[in-house]
């Protein structure tokens, strides 16, 4: 059988490798939109009591934790009106953009003591994401990170929260293998070459590699 078949790819070995190319590009392309569909997740155990109690009280109560959380510290009291007449302009334009249900701080909840600082100096913007997929959420995470953390007029602004820590993690592996990859193809490609002591032969396993 293998007989046959190696004669039928010498004999038809221009069309093969023409396949090969075409079937090579198409996986690649239907391969690429497999990334906009993976979300990450998977760190709590179903089976666990939290796991559970956070599921009824979503359930029950429609109570969800904050996608993302800012801290701003105002460098004085945040119950001074003037920082509030800071924050509010910036909490009206993250509640108005899309994919933000909704907002709660210390100036929205009406001064609410949990949300402020022990020294009084700092307090908690709770942002709460419309959309349960983690993909758009880590996307607004960045989003609002790279606009907000850092100085923002008199205010210093620090961004966390579940979808911007997923986000840095994704985007830190993202790096990472493109880095790995980087330099394991070329030094893979290398050591072929010392081994086999041609080109074509040591390009085979590396093209076979990537097609894959």
């Amino acid at each position: 059988m293998f007989e046959k078949l190696g004669h039928f790819l010498v004999r038809r070995r221009k069309s093969v490798l023409a396949g090969f190319v075409v079937a090579t590009i198409a996986a690649g392309v239907v391969g690429s939109l497999v990334f906009a569909r993976l979300e990450g997740g998977g760190y709590s155990d179903p089976n666990s009591d939290s796991y559970k109690a956070a599921n009824y009280l979503t359930d029950t109560f429609k109570v969800k934790d904050p996608a993302i959380i800012f801290i701003i510290d105002a460098d004085k009291s945040v119950a001074d009106p003037a920082v509030a007449a800071e924050v509010a302009p910036i909490e009206a334009e993250l509640r108005n953009r899309p994919g933000v249900e909704s907002t709660l701080s210390y100036w929205s909840a009406g001064g609410a003591k949990q949300l402020v600082s022990s020294d009084g100096n700092a307090a908690y913007l709770f942002i709460y994401g419309t959309d349960a997929d983690l993909t758009s959420l880590d996307k607004l995470a960045s989003e609002l990170q790279k606009k907000y953390d850092g100085e923002v007029g008199n205010l210093r602004i620090y961004v966390g929260g579940f979808s911007t820590f997923n986000n840095a993690i994704n985007e830190r592996i993202s790096s990472d293998l493109k880095f790995a990859e980087a330099i394991s193809i070329p030094l893979t490609f290398l050591f072929l070459l010392f081994v086999f002591g041609g080109l074509i032969a040591s390009a085979m396993p590396v093209v076979v590699a990537i097609s894959a």
